[in-house]
């Protein structure tokens, strides 16, 4: 066998082994550094991989939101113009459809509002419903009602309402400026100037609607700004159930809104005229209130409004306390407002508040002492107590300065009787032709207001020429039952019925069933004349006559019926004048004269004497015209 191969190579010695070891110590910390200076770069190349797929990533996701974040922009932008395209569109055909608005373009009508009003109320008797301030004071022996106040022709406004007559009220009212009246020629020059007419009536509230008006930011109201348009147009358009439940579901969120009880009152005041519900007239009055006296959110022109239609309902409800408290509120907001002192001035003449009525009427002279409709009204306060002289100056400047007095022919009637009173019988006429002449009297001596056209007008007629002669003529058959029947009820010397001096038998067409048990008999034979006993403007009465009794001139405030007499219990005859001829009257004997005529009246007995009265309806009227003329 062959011997391994030996190493010639020397093992190192110890020097050189140290060496040798330094020296592999050196190369592996060179190639442990190496490895980990490739182990850094490659984590800083792989951290930059990642950081750039993060950044791409963030990128893509901001471009995502960009898309995201324009298409959401565009839609609302959209549904934003396509709500702004829907309020202009209810707006436009809510203001520039409406009838107001077409109306600017017709011609305006050429008869002034208190020429017509006058004309009107020649022929038309007022009613408690009437709109009017003065609606009637009864302080005048006969014709009882004081001047009618009329509203001037309505100046159209930039926001001209759409709705018809007789909608609801709406809008603050305004005072149109009013050049003060013209004297004639026949004024004398030497009279101040007239006043300027202050107490017209304001602008129709329907000129402006407020429910279309912009609600300023801020209210608590603007929120239902649409439902508030859609209510107002669906009242004006009479789908009155549909407006309330608009008006509800605001007061359901919110119970002090103003103007949804406000639109709420409107509408329940249209319904209530067209279903004729009183019930349904109080609700609106009701929620009118809220507004104008309770709400301390409603604006100004909201509280002015709700009180004018809560003045107007009271009127026609009869609600005269309340009439006068709104009147009176009215007149506390607004105390330099002339229109608003004379109506409540007017309010209390007609609760027949003389007291009131005179010192209110004062101080509005005082304040404004060319008021000439507050100075014909005081003067007709003064005239119902009879101070007659301090009557007739302020009576007669309303005549001749005051364009509303000027066409109420009441107040010609009020200044006459004052100059009568004073022994001026020729001025008093005068007065009453002047009042002929502007169309306002029938005649001098023919001085009903309230007349029926084509009526025969004479101031004496015959039994037969009534159309009532059989029933008539069974009345005088049985005066003498009569006269029993009436002085049975007449107590002590003095001639009285009880403490009147007359025994009211029917009036307004109603019995008074009380009175005729006392005489059964009369108001038998009364019944069987339905133009007597039914005439729903007259009275029939047993009349005591007291001694050297004179009754001054006077005239009925219609031309509708005639007025029959019977005498039953006379010492002396009966001396009457209708018009410019007189007649006497005796027990057993009967006369019959027009009222609307002058009437005057003397007994000259020295005992009392009694007769029985009562008022017929015209003949020239059939049973179908009478029966559907308002009563006075």
């Amino acid at each position: 066998l062959s011997a391994p191969p030996t190493n010639s190579a020397r093992a190192p010695t110890g020097s050189a082994q140290r060496k040798l070891d330094v020296r592999v110590s050196k190369m592996a910390t060179q190639r442990k550094g190496k490895e980990e200076d490739k182990s850094e770069t490659q984590e800083k190349a792989s951290k930059s991989i990642l950081d750039e797929l993060k950044a791409r990533r963030r990128q893509a996701k901001l471009q995502t939101l960009k898309k995201q974040a324009y298409v959401n922009y565009t839609w609302n932008g959209l549904a934003a113009l396509l709500v702004l395209l829907l309020v202009a569109t209810i707006v436009y055909y809510s203001v520039y459809s409406s009838p107001a608005v077409k109306a600017k373009t017709k011609p305006a009508a050429t008869n002034s509002t208190a020429e017509s009003d006058a004309k009107t109320n020649q022929n038309v008797p007022p009613t408690k419903s009437s709109a009017h301030p003065t609606n009637g004071a009864p302080v005048s022996p006969k014709n009882s009602n004081a001047g009618t106040t009329k509203k001037p022709e309505a100046k159209p406004t930039k926001k001209s309402a759409d709705s018809p007559p007789k909608k609801p009220t709406e809008g603050s009212p305004k005072k149109p400026s009013v050049s003060p009246p013209k004297k004639s020629q026949s004024d004398d020059p030497s009279q101040p100037p007239p006043a300027e007419n202050n107490h017209a009536s304001p602008v129709d509230d329907r000129d402006t609607p407020l429910l279309q008006r912009p609600i300023p930011p801020g209210d608590p109201d603007r929120p239902y700004i649409i439902e508030f348009l859609a209510g107002e147009k669906f009242t004006r358009n009479g789908r009155y159930n549909e407006a309330l439940e608009r008006y509800n579901d605001v007061l359901k969120r919110f119970p002090q809104s103003p103007r949804a009880m406000y639109g709420k009152g409107l509408t329940l005041e249209l319904q209530a005229k067209e279903k004729k519900s009183n019930k349904l007239t109080d609700m609106a009055i009701d929620f009118m209130s809220k507004v104008g006296f309770e709400s301390f959110l409603a604006p100004e022109a909201f509280k002015e409004s709700a009180l004018l239609k809560v003045a107007e309902l009271a009127q026609a409800r009869g609600k005269y306390p309340l009439l006068v408290r709104t009147l009176e509120r009215l007149y506390e907001m607004f105390p330099t407002d002339q229109w608003y002192a004379n109506k409540l001035g007017v309010a209390y003449v007609n609760e027949q508040n003389t007291k009131k009525a005179k010192a209110h009427f004062q101080k509005v002279r005082r304040a404004f002492p060319e008021d000439y409709f507050a100075a014909a009204h005081l003067g007709l306060v003064l005239m119902s107590e009879g101070k007659h002289e301090k009557a007739v100056p302020l009576l007669l400047e309303g005549l001749q300065y005051d364009e509303e007095i000027k066409s109420n022919p009441k107040f010609y009637l009020y200044a006459g009787a004052s100059l009568t009173a004073l022994g001026n019988i020729e001025e008093a006429y005068g007065l009453y032709d002047v009042a002929v002449a502007r169309g306002l009297l029938p005649s001098k001596m023919q001085r009903s207001i309230y007349n029926e056209p084509d009526l025969t007008a004479k101031p004496w007629w015959s039994e037969e020429e009534s159309g009532n002669k059989e029933g008539l003529g069974r009345l005088l058959g049985n005066w003498g039952e009569i006269k029993n029947e009436a002085l049975a009820n007449i107590e002590g010397e003095g001639g009285m019925f009880g403490s009147a001096p007359y025994l009211l038998l029917f009036s307004m067409g109603k019995k008074n069933v009380e009175n005729c048990r006392k005489v059964p008999k009369t108001c038998a034979l009364l019944e069987a004349i339905p133009a007597m006993s039914g005439c729903t403007r007259g009275q029939v009465r047993l009349v005591s006559l007291q001694p050297k009794v004179h009754i001054a001139p006077y005239t009925a405030s219609s031309n509708t019926q005639l007025h029959y007499i019977l005498g039953l219990d006379l010492a002396s005859p009966l001396i009457l004048r209708s018009g410019e001829e007189k007649r006497s009257l005796e027990e057993g004997k009967t006369v019959i004269s027009d009222t609307s005529f002058e009437q005057e009246v003397w007994y000259q007995s020295d005992k009392f004497g009694v007769i029985l009265t009562g008022d017929i309806w015209h003949p020239d009227l059939t049973e179908s015209r009478y029966t559907r003329l308002p009563k006075l």
